[in-house]
């Protein structure tokens, strides 16, 4: 019984070594270094292979690859019910034990091990075991937002309160997925009229109530606490400056999350392809119509106020004013001692306040020294040798994170650039006088990278790394703790919810690599003991077994110099590859002059009226390697590809043609005989900093009446149908309901709108629509030609402001017969409170004329509707 009880302990003890070997060891060296950190693993696993004897090994081999595999097929159960979560685990655990025992041979105690050690597994999520080279097993808030409508909230530290997180939510306050609505809906529905009113709402898209969910950490623990209601509009106002869902929705003043559309007019909005460039400029300036406010920075300054011209307030009691375009404070500066301000609009600009002048803008980095300045996150960061800022950029720009310094003369020098573009800075922490930043960087093997959560320090030109962890976590601040210790707090989406990191003290590398040890050094033993020459043969036959004996020593010499030396790569890997290379040497940025004598910008520097903030003029094609551009086969979207024209030498100017000739036969062919149904696929994308809100139709049309679409908009799908004067639209929460009468789209007619523009087109080299080749002009238009395209008026100043705003809309034309074959639009809109978002505009249309496009009718849909 005894022989047993410690043969069970010694397999449960291997199955733990497996289990955090794998986790803590295999999986972070392959994220972190790649081919070598596999080859090291693998000969890690060769060495512990070689020095094992043969019966040993099968059954090594067996219950290692047994323990790995229950823990991924238990993890799966995750995505099941409670109830049958349970049986799957029963049955997972079962089938383990039983393969183990025929096709392994395992003997009792280890199948009895087998089962305990995938139990235990269970008790660790997955994906939290990676976590714990690094932290203790996370700590999360239950999901704190169940509706689904839109994307992710920020995440806030409260000053006021250390150890604070605040976010925002309404799973306490409101039942999970709209349950009691659609409850009352379902059950108003042979109600008449009232029920059918709450499910046609519900469809469409009504506001909902947000709450400020605050939470204090002290104990490595979320207890939500209550927020004055001094304090709520204060983090409201912080939740508005953020754009959740922009530009489709905006919060209120009460936290009332207001769409400013609803889907069915949207999804006609989408079918009527001209109108959606102004449709979607109007929701901008509906935006625009609220005043900039800028956060409290606190120190000297006080009532600061963005107007779209200047920065007005006070700074230690006295008002000013100074001119810029800037629609955002980032934060405060420090600069040669005196104190700052950094600003962000199309360009980036550091303020200078000086205790006895005027503010000036003594430093600017514009678009022609960093293309995509203008959708950066900065982060201020202090040195030991001077201040910098910390530049990180959307996942599908071509620009690559940065640290640049603003130097005495008016420059900027470039200290570090990544070499990944998905490498970004999160937050930074100081360590005594030492600055720790905290960034996101990708992993080396997988299609989509693992993004590992990593600290650095700055030495020198390069980013010296002194850990990472892989995680999918978003929003990653430093929680600061008592006596300089630190915690760091993030968002999990799409869940909703908020995760703690504590991290803890153990050097878990150093311990499997001290455990690979012990074991090597126990086989090696056990190996050379059961390999002892007799000493009672015949000389022939010990000769013999001296000969097999010295194989046999050669060969666990072998493998035990490569368990060595993988033992010594895999220590030597974290000093060796923890320091990041800056991809371009540090240098002087090229960048616009200092301030001018008025204590703004001089005249010469400022944009002028409608000068475009980056080039949007891209050799590529329209959709061609843009994020949402339908796949040449499917028309599903591809992967997301870099912003064109950015990063790259703006195109020398093109001779002007007048394509009017080309594009009025295009519009025909697409209204005409041979094209009475066609597909279309579309996006409408606006991003801002790193938050990106589309909108996208996968549909078909069949002249003179019917149409369909898949839809999505900010995240959440619906089906949008038309045949006549009927329409319906289709969710998941109510099924198909019915919608008012309304104006059919007017598909391509509102496109004549920009027949006059294509009086001075430029022509670009010819494409091809899926196969097909097309012709590509590009016209040069602004916000006003937007707005006529939709039939909107700007009646207001928010919609004149943007009468001036440069756009560029490309389109390719098919000839024989002459069709429209894809468009696409971008343009550059001032955020409020946030500097600048792209916004694209899309469509590509194919199969004219194809028979076997067909939508079905009304009756089948109305079998569907609620009685």
């Amino acid at each position: 019984m005894i022989r047993e009880l410690r043969a069970f302990g010694g397999w449960l003890l291997f199955a733990v070594y497996v289990y955090a070997a794998y986790h803590l060891a295999v999986l972070p060296l392959a994220w972190t270094d790649g081919f070598a950190g596999l080859a090291v693993a693998a000969a890690g696993t060769v060495g512990l292979l070689g020095l094992a004897p043969a019966e040993a090994r099968r059954r090594g081999i067996a219950f290692a690859f047994l323990v790995l595999f229950a823990d991924r097929a238990l993890a799966a159960t995750g995505l099941y019910p409670a109830a049958a979560r349970v049986a799957l685990a029963a049955l997972v655990i079962g089938l383990t034990v039983l393969v183990g025992r025929a096709a392994g041979r395992l003997p009792a105690p280890a199948l009895l091990a087998l089962a305990a050690a995938a139990a235990l597994s269970t008790a660790i999520d997955r994906p939290d075991a990676k976590l714990l080279g690094r932290f203790l097993p996370p700590v999360r808030t239950p999901a704190l937002y169940g509706a689904g409508t839109i994307d992710y909230f920020p995440l806030f530290l409260d000053p006021d309160h250390p150890g604070r997180v605040v976010t925002f939510g309404n799973r306490e306050e409101v039942p999970p997925e709209g349950k009691e609505a659609k409850d009352a809906a379902e059950t108003g529905g042979d109600a008449g009229p009232e029920g059918e009113a709450t499910r046609l709402a519900l469809a469409r898209l009504a506001p909902e109530r947000l709450y400020v969910y605050a939470f204090d950490t002290e104990g490595g623990t979320f207890r939500r606490v209550a927020v004055p209601d001094a304090e709520v509009a204060r983090w409201f106002e912080k939740l508005r400056n953020d754009f959740p869902g922009y530009p489709f929705f905006t919060v209120e003043d009460d936290g009332t999350l207001r769409p400013l559309v609803t889907r069915d007019a949207w999804a006609e909005t989408l079918f009527d392809f001209g109108r959606t460039f102004g449709a979607l400029l109007r929701l901008d300036a509906l935006h625009l119509r609220r005043p900039i406010a800028a956060p409290d920075v606190g120190g000297p300054f006080a009532g600061l106020r963005l107007t779209g011209e200047a920065l007005e307030g006070t700074f230690d009691g006295r008002p000013f004013r100074l001119p810029t375009d800037a629609t955002a404070v980032v934060g405060r500066f420090s600069l040669g001692g005196e104190a700052a301000l950094v600003l962000q609009g199309r360009s980036l600009e550091i303020a200078v306040f000086p205790k006895g002048g005027a503010p000036q803008v003594s430093h600017r980095l514009s678009p022609a020294s960093i293309p995509d300045i203008y959708a950066s996150e900065v982060i201020p960061v202090q040195f030991s040798d001077g201040p910098a800022l910390l530049l990180s950029f959307p996942t599908d720009s071509p620009e690559r994170a940065k640290i640049v310094r603003p130097e005495p003369d008016g420059s900027w020098r470039l200290l570090f650039e990544a070499t990944d573009p998905l490498f970004r800075f999160e937050d930074v922490r100081y360590d005594g006088a030492q600055a720790v930043l905290l960034a996101l960087a990708p992993g080396r093997l997988s299609g989509y990278p693992q993004r590992l959560l990593g600290e650095y320090i700055y030495e020198n030109g390069r980013l010296v790394r002194l850990w990472q962890a892989p995680t999918s976590l978003i929003n990653v601040r430093y929680l600061p703790g008592p006596n300089g210790t630190w915690r760091l707090v993030a968002t999990e989406y799409p869940n909703h919810r908020l995760v703690l990191l504590t991290p803890h003290p153990l050097p878990v590398g150093a311990m499997i690599a001290a455990a690979t040890g012990l074991i090597a050094v126990g086989l090696l033993v056990r190996r050379l003991r059961d390999g002892r020459v007799p000493q009672d043969l015949t000389p022939d036959r010990s000769a013999q077994d001296g000969s097999a004996f010295r194989r046999r020593a050669g060969a666990v010499g072998l493998s035990a110099a490569v368990l060595s030396a993988a033992l010594l790569a895999g220590a030597a890997f974290p000093v060796v590859l923890r320091s990041a290379p800056s991809a371009r040497p540090p240098g002087v940025l090229p960048s616009v002059a200092a301030a001018g004598a008025d204590g703004g910008a001089p005249a010469a520097n400022l944009p002028a009226a409608g000068e475009p903030a980056l080039d949007l003029s891209a050799e590529q094609a329209p959709g061609a390697g843009r994020a949402g551009a339908a796949g040449p086969a499917t028309g599903a979207p591809e992967a997301e590809a870099p912003i064109e024209g950015a990063g790259t030498e703006t195109p020398a100017a093109r001779a002007l043609v007048d394509a009017r000739a080309a594009f009025r036969a295009a519009l025909a062919g697409s209204e005409g005989e041979g094209a009475d149904r066609f597909q279309v696929v579309g996006y409408t994308r606006n991003s801002v900093h790193k938050r990106k809100t589309t909108s996208m139709v996968s549909g078909a049309v069949v002249r003179p009446e019917r149409l369909f679409g898949g839809m999505r908009l900010a995240g959440t799908p619906y089906r949008y149908y038309r045949s006549g004067d009927v329409c319906y639209l289709w969710t998941a929460r109510t099924e198909w309901v019915p919608l008012p009468p309304a104006d059919p789209p007017a598909l391509f007619r509102s496109l004549e709108a920009l027949m006059p523009e294509f009086a001075a087109a430029e022509r670009l080299p010819d494409g091809d629509v899926l196969g097909l080749p097309a012709k590509v002009y590009r016209i040069r238009v602004n916000g006003e030609t937007l707005f006529r395209l939709a039939g909107i008026a700007p009646d207001d100043a928010a919609f004149r402001a943007f009468a001036a705003l440069p756009a560029t809309i490309t389109v390719k034309l098919l000839d024989d017969p002459a069709r429209i074959g894809e468009i696409e639009g971008r343009w550059l809109v001032p955020v409020p409170g946030a500097g600048y978002a792209l916004q694209e505009v899309f469509f590509r249309f194919f199969h004219y004329g194809d028979p076997s496009i067909a939508i079905r009718p009304p009756e089948d849909i109305e079998r569907y509707l609620a009685p």
